[in-house]
């Protein structure tokens, strides 16, 4: 009887054509559809990642070996990497964490995201989400987030610089202060200009009159008698 319900469980696990399984195990086998993976362990699903999201599916490989529901002979034989690739992966993960599943090479343009990405970027931009933190959830650089932003119409909003209470009073008081101090300044600039200036020919004005007046009024009173008696 054991024997015959094993050998039922083995032949249905044996048989990912029929309804789209890659097994690992027994136990483990995911599911590509819709542009998603699905990852089940014993009929529960225990992840769920994007078909092109290159570095989850890694985390994804390197989870299922340290929680050993599957060897690395079999994740690698189910996801297509070498087992030299799995050991990297790991040793990377370990050392950096999920930074350590991002490829360091260059590769020209960053690659489009797909429709299903597309939905995340546009739920995590409005969930007020940095660039910088989509591109990392989705394992992609800045520069792919941004060309999706653009090509999605989403832009961002300015944020202006909070002001404390009382600046912009104390400003507008400094400011009146200043036009108040200028406007005076200038006033008085005006009244020490003098009333009488140069005429052009270079002469002075009235000034002179009023030093003969005062030369006159020096004079010795006898000088005067005697210029009148003759």
């Amino acid at each position: 009887m054991n024997a015959h319900s094993t050998t039922e469980s083995v032949l249905f696990l044996e048989e990912p054509t029929s309804d789209g399984r890659t097994v690992l195990n027994a136990s483990v086998w995911f599911v590509d559809k819709d542009g998603y993976r699905v990852v089940f362990c014993r009929h529960e699903p225990i992840y769920r990642i994007a078909s092109n999201d290159e570095v989850h599916l890694r985390l994804v490989a390197v989870m299922l070996r340290q929680s050993r529901v599957a060897t690395q002979e079999e994740i690698c034989q189910a996801f297509g990497h070498s087992i030299s690739t799995q050991a990297r992966w790991e040793r990377q993960y370990a050392k950096h964490g999920i930074d350590g599943l991002i490829s360091k090479k260059p590769t020209g343009r960053g690659r489009d995201l797909g429709k299903s990405q597309e939905a995340f970027v546009r739920r995590w931009f409005q969930a007020g989400y940095s660039n910088r933190e989509i591109a990392k959830r989705l394992g992609v650089d800045e520069t792919t987030i941004r060309r999706t932003l653009k090509r999605l119409g989403l832009t961002r909003q300015p944020v202006a610089s909070p002001v404390l209470p009382g600046i912009e009073d104390e400003t507008a008081a400094d400011t009146n202060e200043t036009t108040t101090s200028t406007a005076a300044s200038e006033s008085g600039h005006d009244a020490a200009v003098p009333a009488a200036l140069p005429v052009e020919d270079g002469s002075p004005q009235p000034q002179e009159s009023n030093e003969q007046e005062v030369a006159a009024s020096e004079e010795p009173p006898g000088k005067s008698l005697g210029s009148e008696r003759c």
